[in-house]
Order: C-alpha cells, then structure tokens, then sequence
C-alpha cells in the first residue's frame, strides 16, 4: 500500500457500534480535528474505507463501546479492536491505550445524569423509526444503583417515575414530564469529543495486550436483543 503523508496519520480512534447511531471516528496527528463517520449497517465497509484511507499504525489510543446494544455491533467493536492490536495494525508502542466504555456511560455523558435511573431502547428495530409503536413492545437495558436489566418499558416505569429516557425512535407521547427525553440527535460531534476527553482524563486506560484481550464484551439478555421475548 502506498505511504500516506501526515494528513492522514492516525494518533486516536473512535468506535461506537452498540446503539444507534453507530459511529466511527479518527483523530489526524496533523490537524488534531476529530472526523465522525456515521456506519449504521454498514460498519464493516466503512471500518475498510477508514483502513483504507488512513494509516492506523501509528494510532496511540482507541476508545470503544463494549455495550449493551446491538449483540452484532458489540461483536464487531470488540473483533475489530483486537484484530487491528493483534493483527499489528496498530503497531505496540509503549504509550498505547485502549479506553473501553459502555452506553450507559455515553448517554449518561451527554445527558449529564451520573446517577437518574436509565432506560436504553433496544427494540423495536431502528427500521421502524417514526412509526406510531404500541408501548408494550418497547424493550431496553435499564441502568440504576449498580444494576444492569433488560426489561420492558413498561416495567421501567412501573419501577421509576423519573429518570433518563434514551430513545431510538420518535414516539412514547404519553410518557411522564418528569423523564429527561435524549435521542441520537444528542450523540454528536460536539458531545462525542467532550466524552472522548472525559474517558480519557478520568480511566486509566488499558496499556497491555494481556489485559486487552481479557475485556468482555457487555451483554444483557443478548438472545433478545434483535427479537422481542414473545418470538423467542
């Protein structure tokens, strides 16, 4: 492959595959302004185009979402993360460092709620985004006190009056005032370099291979994730 000039040297990376939007980014040495690509359904060829285009072994950090989310998405953040460190991508230099999150910390991020019970949309399928959907089929992971579920919005709300919503999908009118509403408008470029620095000053970050290999990927009832309890 020809050499890319410094323009296109990579010092840090982004992957966000868990929710929605999904989300690639890469920080030049030369201009240090981070670039976002949005990947949903189609991470792989955009993951091969940021390849591609940019030269990833000079990479020093790589930030990724372990989950929960998509069951796919995690699997493909956590094989693409070690693919790139084992595979020598990214080459081993002695300041490396892998910083693993979860989306929990991400919308509790650019929600500013550290502590509010979180409810996280996982169905119904982003494919029926905008559509008027019945409130008994809305699932999510529920985040609060320690405690990571899967459950029905209707439960959530039985159980906690207040707290976040993260919506997916334009709907839930009949929801209390007392929920804070985020949805993937508030995932954005702004938000995203505020998180990356957060992560980045508050975690220590990962700076071996045995470690590395070692993190687990954060499902909650994966079974479910892609097709609600009832079809199972």
């Amino acid at each position: 492959m020809e050499e890319k000039d410094d323009m296109f040297l990579v010092n840090s990376l982004f992957i966000q595959n868990s929710i929605y939007p999904s989300l690639l980014g890469v920080l030049p040495y030369k201009n240090k302004e981070w670039r976002f690509f949005e990947t949903n359904r189609n991470f792989n060829e955009i993951f091969d185009k940021i390849r591609d285009e940019f030269d990833l072994t000079a990479c020093n950090e790589i930030f990724f979402n372990i989950g929960p989310g998509s069951y796919t998405g995690i699997r493909q953040t956590i094989a693409s993360v070690l693919g790139l460190v084992l595979g020598y991508v990214v080459k081993g230099k002695e300041n490396f460092k892998a910083y693993p999150f979860t989306s929990f910390n991400l919308v509790r991020y650019v929600t500013n709620t550290p502590k509010a019970p979180l409810f996280i949309q996982a169905l119904p399928p982003i494919e029926r985004q905008g559509t008027n959907i019945p409130i008994e089929e809305i699932k999510g992971f529920v985040n609060y006190k320690e405690q990571d579920l899967y459950m029905s919005f209707q439960e959530f709300r039985k159980k906690h009056r207040e707290g976040v919503l993260y919506l997916s999908e334009r709907y839930i009118s009949d929801v209390a005032n007392s929920y804070i509403l985020a949805t993937p408008h508030d995932i954005n470029e702004e938000t995203l370099m505020g998180f990356i620095e957060h992560i980045k000053n508050t975690r220590k970050g990962i700076d071996n291979l045995s470690a590395l290999t070692k993190v687990s990927a954060f499902y909650i009832n994966p079974v479910n994730i892609t097709i609600p309890r009832s079809e199972t």
